[in-house]
């Protein structure tokens, strides 16, 4: 609160970090041998791994995607994960992400 009345009276309001940590979100390819999208099979094992936060099965059933992906629109679902510093975050998303078996 302090910040927004420095800056509403034209003052510098520097930023500062309310807590330590760091968050990552990786998305996850769909099939690498082209066939069409039937969903993830342990979504629930993913969901469930170290330091996530999120699991979000994006992908339509009978979707065909690229991988690997050209756009956002060729992921079929989302990791969030949460840890002290964003490179461990991102690592243990990635660790998450690879585990993902498809149906």
């Amino acid at each position: 609160m302090r910040q927004v009345v420095e800056i509403v009276l034209g003052r510098p309001a520097p930023w500062r970090p309310t807590r330590d940590g760091g968050t990552a979100i990786v998305g996850v390819c769909g099939p690498p041998d082209g066939r069409a999208f039937a969903g993830i099979a342990n979504l629930d094992e993913l969901a469930t791994s170290p330091r996530v936060d999120l699991v979000r099965e994006t992908g339509a059933p009978g979707a065909r995607v690229h991988n690997p992906p050209r756009s956002n629109a060729d992921f079929v679902a989302w990791v969030v994960t949460s840890a002290p510093t964003a490179r461990r975050a991102l690592a243990q998303a990635y660790q998450a992400v690879v585990k993902a078996q498809f149906r």
